[in-house]
This record gives C-alpha cells, sequence and structure tokens, in this order.
C-alpha cells in the first residue's frame, strides 16, 4: 500500500494517559527522512532475541547516560511491513533516531526508550497512522525492554485499509469524553459519564433537537446521521453547542461512529468538553486584539529568529520599516528583514546573539535607515535559547520598539536646553553692561550739572532745563536701542534726524531750516550718547545765538565714515563764532561740555571758520578702546 499524507500520528504508552501525544505531518518523508550522518554500531548477539520472538525487532542504544539522543542499532522489517520502512534497512544502522525520526521525539516514543533504559522496566505501546478523517492507516503495538544496555522493540503490524478506529483504542483517545447511543433520534445513555455531564453542567436530559453542529445546519446534520445510521458515513465529527438551564452555553467536540446496540444499528456519541478551551481561545483573541492596539499606540514589534537562518515577525515590523501594503507582499518568509537596514556595527552586535557571543540584549538602541531611506532609532530587547536536544541550535525572542520621536524630542530638549543656558549666560551679561551703562550714564548727568552749576550759579533754572534736554536727548538713544531689539548699538541715522526735528519742534524753531546727510550706520552706545548729546548742545546754541530775532537760515548736520574714522560737521550760515575764540580752550558752558564729550568719545574738536556762519568739525574713531 502506498501511503501519502497528510497523517496524523498519535503515539501512547498502555496504561499511561499522560503519554498520549499526537502530530500531524504533511510528507511521509518527514517519517522516514534518510540521515547524513552515521555512527559506530555495536556487534549484535541476535540470537537471544530471536529466540524470545519472531516478530520484527528494533534496537537502540542511549547516546549518553542523559538520554538525550538514541543510537539505532539495528532496524527489522517483518514480512508484512512493505510501507513505512522501506527495503534497504540496513543503511540506518549508526543513524542518531533525533535525525532519522525527528517526529518520535515530539511524540513522547524517546521518553518511552529513556523510561526503559534508565529505570529498567518494560513498557507496552501503541503507534497508530490515521489520515485527517479519523480513518487508520497504520497500527503498531509493541514491547520495549532492556537487555545488556540495549533497548529492544518488539513489534506486531497492522495494515488497515479504511477502517474506522477500533472502540479500543476511540475510548481510550478519549479517555475524557462522555457516551451516549442514539436511535431514532434519542439518546440512551451508556454509562455514568454522561448522567454526570448533564449534572455538573445543569443540563436537562438530551434530545436530538437539542444539538447545534457549527458550521452545519440542523438538515445538514440531521441528514449526516442518517447517513451513518444507512452505513453510508463511517464516522463525523464536529463542534456541538448545548445551553444550559440557565441558559449559558456549553461547547464539546462530539464524535459520531456507528454502532450496533440491542440488535440494532445507532449512531455512538462521543462528548469532550471545550467550553473552558473555547473561552480560552476568546480571551487570547481578546489579549492578541490588546496587544495589536498596544502595538500601534507604542510602535513595538515582535521577531524571532534561530541560527539557522530562519526568522519571523508580525505584521507592525511593515510600519516601522516604513514598507507600503503592496510591498509587503513581496517580503520573502523566513530571512533576516532586519540585515538590509542595519549599519555594520549593529548588525554584528545583533549577530552575536545568535552565534553565541552574549544571551540578551536590554534596551540597546540601534539606529537604521528604513526601507524608504528616513532614520529610525530602534531599542530592542531580545534574548537568546539553546535547545535542550540540539546544543548548537540557537534561536532569539527579539522586541523591537521604534523610539524615534522620543529621541528626536530628547535631542531637541537638549538643543534647547543649550539654547536657553546660553541665552541666560547672554542676558547676565547683558545685564551688566546695563548696569554699567545706567552708572555711566548718571555719572554723565552729574558730571554735565556739575559743569552747568558751575556756569550757572545764579540761574539754577536754566540748569535744570539744560539737564532736560540731555536726559531727553539720552532717553531717546535708549527708546531707538530698545525698539530695534539690539542693545549694544543704535543706528545713527535715525537718531540724529529724530533728535533734531523734537528739538526743533520744542522750540518752535520755524526760521531755521534742518538740513542732515548723515550715514546709515550703527554705531556702540557708548559712541552715540556722547555724540548724540554733543548735538544737542551745537544745535541747542544754534537755535539761541546764531539768528538773533527771527532772523532766517540754515542748520546742516552731517555724519560721515572714511579710512581715517568718523567725522561729524555741524554748521550753520549765522553769526558765526567771535574771531578770537579758540574752542579747545575757552571757558565757556557750550563749549566745555563740547571738549568733555569729544574726550569721552576719543575725538578731536576743530573749528573750521567758515567767511560765513560757525562750522565745527568732530573727528572720532568708529570703535571705543575699552582696554
Amino acid at each position: 500500500m502506498k501511503i501519502k499524507g497528510p497523517l496524523n500520528v498519535i503515539y501512547f504508552e498502555k496504561g499511561n494517559s499522560d503519554s498520549f501525544k499526537t502530530v500531524t505531518i504533511d510528507n511521509v518523508k518527514d517519517f522516514t527522512g534518510v540521515p547524513e550522518t552515521f555512527h559506530n554500531v555495536k556487534e549484535i548477539d541476535f540470537q537471544a532475541l530471536f529466540n524470545f520472538s519472531d516478530y520484527a525487532v528494533d534496537i537502540y542504544e542511549p547516546l549518553n547516560e542523559d538520554c538525550t539522543d538514541f543510537i539505532i542499532e539495528y532496524l527489522a522489517k517483518n514480512k508484512d511491513d512493505d510501507s513505512l520502512r522501506g527495503e534497504n534497512l540496513e543503511k540506518f544502522s549508526g543513524c542518531l533516531l533525533s535525525e532519522l525520526l525527528p517526529i518520535y521525539f515530539e511524540l513522547g516514543f524517546v521518553n518511552s526508550l529513556k523510561k526503559v533504559y534508565q529505570e529498567d522496566i518494560t513498557v507496552n505501546f501503541k503507534l497508530i497512522v490515521q489520515d485527517l478523517n479519523d480513518n487508520l492507516v497504520l497500527s503498531y503495538e509493541a514491547k520495549l525492554f532492556k537487555i545488556q544496555g540495549l533497548i529492544y522493540a518488539l513489534y506486531t503490524h497492522e495494515d488497515v485499509n479504511n477502517s474506522f478506529i477500533n472502540d479500543e483504542f476511540k475510548e481510550f483517545y478519549q479517555f475524557n469524553l462522555a457516551s451516549a447511543i442514539s436511535q431514532d433520534y434519542m439518546f440512551i445513555k451508556k454509562n455514568q459519564k454522561f448522567v454526570d455531564l448533564e449534572k455538573m453542567y445543569s443540563i436537562s436530559p438530551l434530545t436530538f433537537e437539542d444539538m447545534s453542529f457549527k458550521g452545519v445546519s440542523n438538515s445538514e446534520w440531521l441528514k449526516i446521521y442518517d447517513n451513518i445510521i444507512k452505513g453510508e458515513v463511517l464516522s463525523y465529527s464536529g463542534e456541538v453547542k448545548f445551553e444550559t438551564d440557565k441558559g449559558s452555553p456549553c461547547y464539546f467536540i462530539a464524535y459520531l461512529s456507528p454502532e450496533f446496540h440491542n440488535g440494532k444499528l445507532a449512531v455512538k456519541f462521543n462528548f469532550s468538553d471545550i467550553t473552558s478551551f473555547n473561552k480560552t481561545v476568546e480571551q487570547g483573541k481578546i489579549l492578541h486584539d490588546n496587544l495589536v492596539v498596544c502595538q500601534k499606540l507604542n510602535k513595538f514589534a515582535l521577531l524571532h529568529g534561530d541560527n539557522r537562518g530562519f526568522f519571523g515577525w508580525d505584521d507592525e515590523i511593515y510600519n516601522i520599516l516604513e514598507f507600503d501594503s503592496e510591498e509587503v507582499e513581496k517580503i520573502p518568509q523566513g530571512y533576516n528583514i532586519f540585515d538590509e537596514y542595519m549599519n555594520d556595527d549593529d548588525r554584528e552586535i545583533f549577530d552575536g546573539l545568535l552565534n553565541g557571543d552574549c544571551d540578551f540584549l536590554h534596551e540597546k538602541t540601534f539606529k537604521i535607515r528604513t526601507h524608504k531611506g528616513n532614520v529610525k532609532y530602534l531599542v530592542i530587547y531580545s534574548f537568546a535559547q539553546v535547545s535542550e536536544y540540539d546544543p548548537s541550535y540557537r534561536w532569539i525572542v527579539t522586541c523591537v520598539q521604534d523610539v524615534t520621536d522620543i529621541i528626536l524630542i530628547r535631542k531637541q530638549l537638549e538643543e534647547n536646553s543649550d539654547k536657553i543656558k546660553k541665552a541666560i549666560g547672554e542676558k547676565e551679561i547683558l545685564l551688566k553692561e546695563v548696569h554699567h551703562r545706567v552708572k555711566n550714564n548718571l555719572q554723565l548727568i552729574v558730571s554735565l550739572l556739575n559743569i552747568d552749576l558751575h556756569f550757572n550759579k545764579d540761574d539754577p533754572e536754566s540748569t535744570i532745563w539744560n539737564t532736560i534736554d540731555r536726559i531727553n536727548s539720552m532717553a531717546l538713544i535708549h527708546d531707538k536701542t530698545y525698539q530695534s531689539g539690539n542693545l549694544e548699538s543704535a543706528n545713527v541715522n535715525d537718531y540724529i534726524v529724530t533728535q533734531a526735528s523734537q528739538i526743533f519742534n520744542l522750540y518752535g524753531t520755524n526760521n531755521i531750516k534742518l538740513i542732515t546727510d548723515i550715514e546709515d550706520i550703527e554705531l556702540d552706545m557708548d559712541i552715540i550718547i556722547p555724540l548724540g548729546l554733543m548735538i544737542n548742545e551745537l544745535i541747542l546754541n544754534t537755535i539761541k545765538y546764531a539768528f538773533p530775532g527771527d532772523s532766517k537760515g540754515h542748520l546742516s548736520i552731517k555724519l560721515k565714515r572714511s579710512d581715517e574714522g568718523m567725522f561729524l560737521n555741524v554748521c550753520d550760515d549765522g553769526v558765526g563764532l567771535p574771531d578770537d575764540l579758540d574752542i579747545n580752550s575757552s571757558n565757556s558752558l557750550g563749549m566745555t561740555i563740547l571738549q568733555n564729550l569729544t574726550s569721552q568719545i576719543g575725538g578731536e574738536l576743530i573749528d573750521l571758520k567758515p567767511s560765513k556762519g560757525s562750522s565745527i568739525l568732530i573727528k572720532f574713531p568708529l570703535n571705543l578702546n575699552t582696554d
């Protein structure tokens, strides 16, 4: 008989319900793989074995005292076994059981071998191969025992063609099920288990109509029932829902098969409670849905992989790596999805987990460039595990969280913090500078007051008004500076023009025409305040003395820059200065103030002596030497 997959492979020790294991395989080759490596084989005295039984026999030797694996010393084939094992069994001698039949590890057969070897006992087991419709394909019964450090397996082989699993096995297979017999759509209770089931779940005596098969309409499953009665269907299984007397749902797996009862063909029902399982599944779904929401909110994904090159991940990884939906389908399954997006140093660290260089990574931050070329920062939590059966096999479980936003915010905060610290430092320096300037300006006012009082001892009112003019001049420059936002300098053109206009308006000067030619330039406060006071003195002197009565004339203010420095020229076409006046030695009030202010900015006071009127030139450097 040629066997095709898929198959259910079932294994259990007789009398030991905890040993029950079942594994589904797609390919028969998974059950009969050919090894790549072989091991030394002991010579075996088969005479004692053959004297014991003429059954087919396998012989195993433990690989080590811990029995982590077994060497196949010998595989026998009885006359009926032409299906799974093949013709040339000698080639399997010396192979590890894990290499030839890894499924035996999943089924727990290796645990039985270990028990026989370490406890020196005999174990009876049954191996059943059935298709996914519960039809029996093959059945092996065997006895395991130990002789001289070797484990022997004696087999009987049943080749069953499309027969339903016998009642003995079915009862074991469903050892926790309740049972009932149905004839003519009514239940006949078979054992106490079913009565206990009713009592446990507060279910009144059931009728056929109380059943509701999942995914099958009532008429459809009635038809299945009738086909079983007629012998046209050998078996059926499905999920059944009952309602308790209190209205709460209960869920069972029902296995239906034909059975003779009281000389009449009936349907045998075996029920297995899956209510708690369904609740667990539902809870698991809720947890999964919550996990997906948490993943999206917190931008994290789960990744797993092994040192044999296989990797897997959940869907959130596509969002983190910035894949479009149409690109996701093109991504091959199983490869390291992060590999091409990591830099070399980070890749080496990550690979160290798989290579055994380290066992875990805790809050390790990686910088990657996404599928779209954008830079992202990922925090990775990862740990490695080693296979109990194969120390060379290593796998990792990894949580990847996108913390790009957090990193960028943190960097921005750090940058802002540096800017704030710098701004505070600048403010502190500026505050000191402001205090220094206030002190200097107050000292300047005091100095001018002393000079004015010296010349106007008998006229204090004049001193007060002169001081007011000078304070207004200083206030104007501070106002211009404040409005500009630059507290260290001011535009001299804007300041002088505004100052001259305010003085002319204040004194109601209509007979004098003001002409200005001021270069558009920024000057330091230490220069522009004394300069403004000088212009204030010169303008007031012109208004008071240059044009007696209502005579008319012109006042010109020019400020220019050259390679030699700055030049301020204030001239008028009035009566002019006395011919014998020396402006640098004059002890008049106005000239004394001009001399002091000129000296303060490191300048030179020059009388140009025009043919008509007066012309004062002040030459001074562009920047003061504060050393």
